[in-house]
């Protein structure tokens, strides 16, 4: 494959998570707070489809980023981009917290990290670090 389609396949894919997380921000609860639920994913979001676009048009005039990329494990990435699609809507299902402690490990997992000390701490961390942000300090209870 060569890397300009595959530098802006990479970029399309992950500017379509951002505007599905733009657009799915709409739908959480707005309230006439500065910063509620609905702000972090649409800025997020929104930084990612501007980040993705600018990506595109630089693969564009510089050609790419190599001769010829060789994708070594398609699987995982494929699995990982299904589960950043799918963790908006385990979220309502389920709550950050319950689908951050699933999703966290198994992004750990599918990314290669076989330790189990990371597989298993790191989602710690990242739901400590959220509930801190998010409740403690801006005041704002996570779905």
């Amino acid at each position: 494959m060569s890397s300009i389609l595959y530098d802006l396949v990479v970029y399309a894919a992950l500017g379509g998570v951002g505007l599905v997380f733009f657009v799915g921000a709409f739908g959480l609860s707005q309230d006439d707070d500065a910063i509620d639920s609905g702000t972090v994913p649409m800025i997020a979001g929104g930084l990612l489809v501007l980040l993705c676009a600018i990506g595109a048009v630089q693969a564009v005039r510089t050609g790419g980023t190599a001769p010829e990329v060789e994708v070594e494990r398609p699987f995982p990435v494929l699995i990982a981009m299904v589960m950043v699609v799918l963790f908006p809507i385990a979220m309502d299902a389920l709550g950050y917290y319950a689908t951050a402690a699933i999703w966290v490990p198994a992004f750990a997992w599918i990314a290669g990290s076989r330790s189990w000390v990371a597989v298993l701490l790191v989602p710690v961390g990242v739901l400590a670090l959220a509930r801190f942000v998010f409740e403690m300090i801006l005041g704002t209870p996570l779905p």
